[in-house]
């Protein structure tokens, strides 16, 4: 059974609380700091991380095909390029200024190029979304979006995969 990406173990937890006592003491000893001319100005990212959470609940392996991120978007980290059965794997799209916006492509090993699961993905600043998933052949692909996380779920429409 897969476990929720939402469920955090006490350890998880602290971690994360450690990290972003760390982060904001960085930033606020970086905002110190006095610059001098010479000082490159800072990049400004507007947008939201948006995080991909993908699970494989089928006996297939899937090849990464394509992924696209728009508007000064990066990955990090990057879609696998491969998918085990029975497995799940995660993506970061960090933000850019503007929407966070892009897809992944996966085809399915052994059906002769008729399966593929394609994802894409809009998260405006503002905090509007847009979707869109499809999948082929005997596939189907479902979706939850929460905040800044999409969960996808990769099924078989017959039992015997």
């Amino acid at each position: 059974m897969f476990r929720s990406p939402y469920a955090l173990g006490r350890r998880s937890a602290a971690l994360l609380a450690m990290t972003a006592l760390a982060l904001t003491a960085a930033a606020s000893t970086a905002s110190a700091t006095p610059r001098g001319p010479a000082a490159p100005a800072a990049v400004r990212t507007d947008g939201i991380l948006v995080q991909g959470w993908f699970y494989n609940e089928t006996t297939y392996s899937l090849t990464l095909k394509a992924e696209h991120l728009c508007c000064g978007v990066t990955w990090n980290p990057r879609p696998p390029d491969h998918i085990p059965p029975r497995t799940m794997v995660t993506w970061i799209a960090r933000p850019g200024p503007g929407a966070n916006s892009g897809y992944v492509t996966y085809t399915v090993d052994r059906t002769g190029g008729q399966g593929y699961a394609y994802m894409s993905w809009t998260h405006a600043v503002g905090g509007d979304f847009a979707h869109d998933v499809r999948a082929g052949g005997l596939f189907t692909i479902d979706y939850r979006h929460f905040y800044n996380d999409d969960t996808f779920y990769f099924r078989c429409q017959i039992p015997t995969c």
